[in-house]
């Protein structure tokens, strides 16, 4: 009997796709069938796939046109035998040889339909376990409902009963961007409750990849956005509603206004659905803030580039930078400056041991190490905008007088890049 099916779609990924798949070669539970869909790869990745099809008995390989991850990842399901189905990305990797082994036997002693762990990110040769994605892990073994689940992201850090997505016929759509937390939140509201593990199942390779994209790709990931908050709301997630709104207020929403300012008729029929999805949902103006439609969305693309055009001239006049967050947005900041002629001295973190020594040519250092000299240092914060309220209090108490923020809405706006 297979006992889990690790599905595993693959998308030019010939750099990668090795190390996830020793991975999962590598696990203790032996009764286990990789499931390898190639969604039209043209760098080889297919070859790559082929060479373990022909090497281990339970490497199946299927081949489909370029349709996107989710009709990759329906595909596999629809051919999986396993009691319980894992999905892989071709780039990331299991943290232990008993990853898998471990979740299924959790599963089967709860009798869970959805049961998995904590996630850690890989990111410059470091493993992190905070500050990717809020309630990223678990503090302590145990079932969370439906209504107190925290997000909805990090799907592929679990195991779903085969019967139960059959049952409940949950697959992914065909959006060709975010496909997966439309799946993830569909099962979710079927199952009712998750068993969630403190142990990590799964480790996220992030920072190694530029994430940019097609305007329809950004537009999908928006109409994603927009199923997902009516859903949640809809079937009770109420964390995970919450979530998703303000994600798509902060983190998002650079790609919904850039294409909106750009006059793209789509989304800006996507923005007046959310607006009227968020305005009927009771909440209060001081929970929520309604996306700018119109003439409200031009003058605010126009002010965030004028004030990111003053920050600049302002930083040019700085001798000592320093920008805080060692993250993707920290280092893209970094050759953003470069490229404005503006020098920046090194990367500041909290704990230097999160990260790696050097970035972008530079180090990364403590924030502490430059306490005696704080008044000859100004500081550019570059992370999450969750984050930086926190961040900004942290400084103030440390007694940084010379701070300034360039947010990850505004940049991408600045530069008009379609982001996710």
């Amino acid at each position: 009997m297979v006992k889990i099916s690790v599905i595993i779609p693959c998308y030019n990924m010939k750099n990668y796709v090795r190390e996830c798949l020793n991975s999962v070669l590598a696990q203790t539970l032996r009764e286990i069938e990789i499931i390898c869909i190639d969604d039209g790869s043209e760098d080889g990745t297919y070859d790559i796939l082929k060479e373990y099809e022909n090497k281990a008995d339970n490497v199946n390989v299927r081949r489909q046109e370029n349709q996107g991850s989710g009709i990759a990842r329906n595909l596999g399901i629809s051919v999986a035998k396993g009691e319980y189905i894992a999905f892989m990305d071709a780039d990331d990797f299991y943290p232990a040889r008993d990853t898998l082994e471990k979740m299924y036997y959790t599963a089967k002693r709860e009798q869970a339909e959805i049961c998995g762990g904590s996630g850690c990110v890989f990111r410059d040769g470091v493993y992190t376990y905070t500050g990717f994605r809020r309630a990223f892990t678990f503090s302590k073994d145990g079932w969370i409902g439906k209504e107190d689940y925290p997000n909805g992201y990090g799907y592929w850090r679990f195991i779903y009963q085969n019967d139960f997505i059959q049952k409940n016929h949950i697959c992914f759509p065909g959006y060709m961007r975010g496909q997966d937390l439309l799946f993830f939140l569909k099962a979710i509201a079927c199952a009712g409750r998750l068993y969630c593990m403190r142990e990590v199942t799964y480790v996220y390779r992030k920072g190694h990849k530029h994430v940019s994209f097609a305007k329809q790709n950004a537009i999908d990931s928006v109409k994603v956005l927009r199923d997902s908050l009516i859903f949640s709301r809809q079937e009770g997630l109420h964390a995970i509603y919450r979530y998703i709104l303000y994600d798509l207020l902060h983190e998002q929403a650079s790609a919904v206004m850039y294409l909106y300012g750009q006059e793209n008729a789509e989304m800006q029929q996507v923005i007046h659905q959310i607006n009227e999805a968020i305005s009927d949902g009771g909440e209060t103006e001081t929970e929520i803030a309604l996306f700018k439609e119109g003439n409200e969305i031009t003058k605010y693309i126009n002010e965030s580039k004028e004030e990111i055009e003053s920050l600049l001239e302002t930083l040019k006049r700085e001798k000592r930078i320093l920008i805080y967050g060692a993250g993707v947005f920290g280092k893209k900041i970094k050759r953003f400056l470069d490229e404005n002629g503006i020098g920046v001295e090194a990367f500041a973190v909290t704990d230097p041991k999160q990260n790696a020594a050097f970035l972008e040519g530079l180090q990364v250092k403590c924030i502490d190490d430059y306490l005696e000299d704080k008044d000859e240092c100004a500081i550019v914060i570059a992370t999450f905008p969750y984050l930086i309220q926190e961040i900004q209090e942290m400084l103030r108490q440390k007694k940084f007088r010379n701070v300034y923020i360039i947010s990850v809405e505004k940049y991408h706006l600045y530069i008009g890049e379609v982001v996710h």
